[in-house]
């Protein structure tokens, strides 16, 4: 979290992942978790994505969106959590990302 994904990016034996949902899904999930209003979770959800947005632009000169910072982006609108986690640890497996080493280039 908070520009992992960035400050990172050079070290060859980590896996870039970015998990993603539509805005039905969100609402549903965080409704789910916080109790909340449907009015409360769109905007808990409009804050949390321009205070991250801002954050991973200001500190890292990036867009937060911008794909080519990830190695792996999972929809969990389509997805299931437990798939996810899947696919999450085959991807680890396949580059190593259980070590953590700086790229030696």
């Amino acid at each position: 979290g908070r520009g992992g994904h960035v400050e990172l990016k050079d070290y060859t034996s980590m896996i870039r992942i970015r998990i993603i949902a539509d805005q039905k899904t969100r609402l549903a999930n965080i409704m789910e978790e916080e109790k909340a209003s449907k009015s409360q979770v769109k905007k808990l959800i409009k804050e949390n994505d321009k205070q991250q947005s801002e954050y991973i632009k200001h500190f890292f000169l990036v867009k937060h969106s911008d794909e080519k910072l990830y190695d792996l982006i999972i929809n969990t609108s389509r997805i299931s959590y437990s798939v996810s986690a899947g696919i999450i640890l085959q991807a680890s497996r396949e580059v190593g990302a259980m070590r953590i080493t700086p790229n030696a280039d």
